[in-house]
């Protein structure tokens, strides 16, 4: 370890600029009667000029300013001039080499002895990044609440159809338990939570999967890896759960010599076609 030299220490400007660096703060010094602004390398930086520019002006910034927004904030810095207060705004921005960028900015007024403001002289940072991760987490919700509401309402339909076919409490338990389960199954999938993605055949091959000892007697043909959205992709689980499970009590899964085959085919567009057959089980 080196011994600590006491008598070797930055200035306090170059601490500031240290600082200032390390946090990629802009600063600038706007002068209200020419609108010319003096800034440091990482303002200039943020708009775009990575050597930074010769000049800029109070409408240099503003032409840089989402178009929708440049009176809202020419309008906040007029009152804090007339007002002495602080200008501090959040906007979004195009960058000189066109790419969009959001920043937060704050200058507070310099006065001369008459009390009026000559300078507003403030900070920009880049604010880009949290303006994204704000978004994502807005979709994330309005995703969540949808998702929720699917859910809720697949729930409801799983527990009516099972109480209007339940012959006594211990079989709509059992019906009930293995259809959430069913509907898990397929959450699973259109969650990441399992490695498959949420297409037809990762599906399909998770609602087969609680009967291995039957995998010969149910026969796929045609299924490839079309995705599906949520809500299709939870119907269409339902319903195969459905379809396996009365197989197995009245249908061809039902006696040793009967099967299914379980076929997909392509339509137009992005309509799919599958179709349940049953053979060789009891006469309906």
């Amino acid at each position: 370890m080196q011994p600590h030299d006491a008598g070797v220490s930055a200035s306090p400007a170059t601490q500031l600029d240290l600082v200032l660096a390390a946090a990629e703060i802009g600063i600038w010094d706007l002068e209200i009667g020419t609108g010319v602004a003096m800034r440091n390398l990482r303002h200039d930086e943020i708009f775009g000029y990575p050597d930074g520019i010769a000049d800029w002006t109070f409408d240099t910034f503003l032409g840089h300013v989402d178009q929708a927004d440049r009176l809202r904030v020419r309008r906040l810095q007029e009152n804090a001039i007339a007002r002495g207060d602080v200008w501090a705004f959040e906007t979004r921005i195009t960058r000189a080499d066109g790419a969009t960028a959001w920043i937060s900015a704050a200058g507070r007024p310099l006065k001369d002895d008459a009390g009026r403001t000559i300078k507003l002289i403030g900070h920009v940072i880049d604010i880009t990044s949290i303006k994204l991760n704000e978004e994502r987490l807005r979709l994330y919700a309005s995703e969540l609440g949808h998702r929720v509401g699917n859910m809720l309402a697949m729930i409801s339909a799983m527990v009516r159809l099972s109480h209007r076919n339940a012959t006594n409490v211990d079989e709509f338990s059992e019906t009930v338990q293995r259809r959430i389960e069913a509907l898990a199954r397929t959450n699973r999938i259109l969650t990441g939570e399992v490695t498959a993605p949420a297409d037809i055949t990762s599906l399909m091959e998770a609602e087969l999967a609680p009967f291995d000892d039957l995998r010969d007697r149910l026969i796929l043909s045609g299924f490839d890896r079309t995705p599906l959205e949520t809500r299709v992709a939870e119907g269409f689980s339902l319903a195969l759960h459905e379809m396996i499970t009365n197989a197995l009590k009245h249908g061809a899964l039902s006696v040793p010599e009967g099967h299914v085959t379980i076929d997909m085919e392509h339509l137009t567009g992005t309509d799919l076609r599958v179709t349940w057959a049953e053979h060789g089980g009891p006469a309906v």
